[in-house]
């Protein structure tokens, strides 16, 4: 069995997770800027644990970044990090895709929840009406409150 140095590893990696249309729909949302992981399924309209698992393959190819804040999980494009191989990768999808009517419509959805208390869309999503989580601040546009 042949053993890849680290660029072969991490150009599969890449490769692979571009292999999937909810995968390249999640990098094009993420182009406008950081979203929290349930602005991205309300938007995508699918299961939480179906984007959880596209977010970590997107995670482990090194295209996206996660931060957590509070109960909230926030992914952008690993921008600052790019590698190569990374940055030559979404310039193709970008150049590719971006006009494409499906992505037009995800980032319609988006502007629309960012518009949104980001608490709310949470919420709706994951918690019920009775949950008490919050984040405080303002996250890429999208209005918060505690």
């Amino acid at each position: 069995m042949t053993k890849y140095n680290a660029e072969m590893r991490s150009l599969l990696g890449i490769t692979g997770a571009l292999s999937d249309e909810t995968r390249i729909r999640i990098l094009m949302m993420l182009d406008v800027g950081e979203l929290c992981v349930c602005q991205i399924t309300d938007a995508l309209n699918l299961a939480p644990s179906t984007i959880s698992k596209h977010l970590s393959i997107l995670e482990d190819a090194d295209l996206i970044l996660r931060r957590k804040a509070g109960r909230w999980v926030f992914y952008k494009l690993n921008i600052p990090e790019f590698s190569t191989a990374v940055g030559d990768a979404l310039r193709l999808v970008k150049g590719s895709i971006a006009q494409s009517e499906n992505i037009t419509n995800d980032r319609k959805k988006i502007e629309v929840l960012l518009q949104e208390d980001i608490n709310v869309t949470c919420k709706r999503l994951y918690h019920g009406k009775n949950s008490r989580g919050t984040h405080k601040g303002k996250v890429n546009g999208a209005r918060t409150k505690a």
